[in-house]
């Protein structure tokens, strides 16, 4: 049992699930993107094995009652696993307060090596071995171990753990800035919780501006030496609306509009402003340009228009 909101990783693996015959739930998620213990309880069959749901969300920096969720799926019978990618080093992560059975974490996102993880299991639980060949990882993960990486993913969180509080509160204020200033243009929005009791990650904001491509706006901005992306970054090259934003209801164009901005230990004030500064320009001239349907929206009152009317596509 899984969301339509996980990272591809999860859904990749999911996917080979049910290539192996497994059965997979989805479950239902509301139009700014929670999930409710409600509806995790509603959907848990007397077979379920596994739910696997997100800390925190990749792209709208939503963060998830994983506890509550761990036990709802517990009391079933069923195992847990969360994604703790992107809450790492910005949220405060008791793994074993949120009863989990297993969380995998990644050192390029809290500042460390590349091509390095961890995976929490909780104490006493018998998982068979992936791989079979030898006894490192107490046999769970055989092969000769990168001991630099490692070495460099513990100092990584070792850092992360003692600056998290002042950065976490440092990015949140960016973040505020930066959305001030994107709301700013006639037809932004931000996808994504909008409830102030509800938690979100500190540096992750997703917008669209309506009539204007994600992927036209993230060009715009990369000429100006600004890195967005629309979607999660390992489905980067791909030209297909975020899987995400779909899961929310949005039709296709309104999901192709999406950006997403993460700000992170190097993001300063000054970069917060350059965005907000260059962003209403490059969203202007690619409304302009007509690739994303009229600007302002045609209302019934205005009548027909004519195809060489200013904002239509040549």
């Amino acid at each position: 049992m899984t969301s339509p909101l996980e990272h591809p990783a999860v859904t990749g693996s999911v996917a080979a699930l049910v290539r192996a015959g497994f059965a997979v739930t989805s479950l239902p998620v509301s139009s700014d993107g929670a999930i409710s213990v409600g509806a995790l309880q509603t959907a848990l069959r007397e077979d379920t094995a596994l739910v696997t749901l997100a800390v925190a969300n990749h792209e709208l920096g939503n963060v998830y009652p994983i506890g509550e969720l761990a036990a709802a799926a517990h009391a079933r019978g069923a195992l847990f696993h969360t994604d703790a990618v992107q809450a790492a080093g910005k949220l405060l992560l008791d793994l074993p307060a949120l009863g989990v059975d297993a969380a995998t974490i990644s050192a390029h996102k809290l500042g460390g090596p590349k091509a390095v993880g961890a995976v929490f299991v909780r104490r006493g639980l018998d998982l068979p071995p992936l791989l079979e060949g030898g006894h490192q990882e107490h046999e769970r993960r055989p092969g000769t171990e990168n001991v630099a990486g490692i070495v460099g993913f513990g100092l990584a969180c070792e850092l992360a753990a003692e600056a998290r509080e002042d950065e976490a509160r440092r990015l949140a204020e960016l973040r505020d800035l930066l959305e001030r200033q994107l709301l700013g243009i006639a037809g932004a929005r931000r996808f994504g919780s909008h409830d102030p009791a509800r938690p979100r990650l500190p540096g992750t904001t997703l917008v669209g501006f309506a009539g204007a491509p994600g992927q036209l706006v993230a060009i715009g901005l990369d000429l100006e030496g600004i890195c967005v992306s629309t979607g999660a970054a390992c489905t980067s090259g791909s030209l297909e609306p975020s899987p995400v934003l779909r899961a929310l209801g949005l039709d296709e164009a309104s999901a192709g509009e999406g950006v997403r901005i993460s700000l992170g230990w190097s993001t300063t004030e000054a970069d917060v402003l350059a965005l907000g500064t260059h962003l209403p320009a490059i969203v202007a001239r690619v409304r302009a340009a007509g690739t994303g349907g009229t600007w302002p929206p045609v209302t019934a009152a205005a009548g027909p228009r004519r195809p060489t009317d200013a904002g239509d596509s040549p």
